[in-house]
């Protein structure tokens, strides 16, 4: 949608950009009352009352469906798996998750996915975050925590 809006004004001699579009199409979707589910992404210390924990030492039943494999992170630690074959092998966790699950995380106002991955390191939780807006949720990006 927001291409549709830089290529809209673009065509109409308005200059805009990608930022610019995304504030505007954020406004006409709070005005039309947009109940999209808001999805964002932390590190493991946030706790706010959307918290998601996708950790495979997770004890949140609905967050472990979401968790990758012990092999898979000590892999990708290790550097025995590449990030292009820990996304496969996360893919397929993904696939493997049942539409009642996905259609319950999409109706939720917000939610904000948490894992140990350093801010700005490749991560779980992007995928995740990513799979969810390919869903029709909205990425409001990390949060940050101090």
């Amino acid at each position: 949608m927001v291409s549709t809006i830089v290529a809209t004004q673009a065509r109409e001699g308005i200059i805009t950009t990608k930022e610019q579009a995304e504030q505007a199409y954020d406004k006409i979707l709070k005005e039309k009352g947009d109940k999209r589910l808001k999805v964002h992404t932390a590190q493991y210390r946030y706790s706010g009352k959307d918290r998601l924990d996708i950790t495979v030492k997770g004890k949140d039943p609905l967050g472990s469906i979401f968790a990758p494999t012990w092999d898979m992170v000590n892999g990708l630690k290790s550097g025995k798996i590449s990030e292009e074959e820990y996304t496969y092998q996360y893919d397929k966790i993904l696939n493997r998750v049942k539409k009642l699950t996905w259609d319950y995380l999409l109706v939720q106002k917000k939610l904000t996915l948490v894992c140990f991955c350093p801010l700005g390191a490749f991560c779980h939780r992007i995928l995740l975050a990513k799979r969810l807006v390919e869903m029709g949720a909205i990425y409001k990006g990390e949060r940050r925590i101090n």
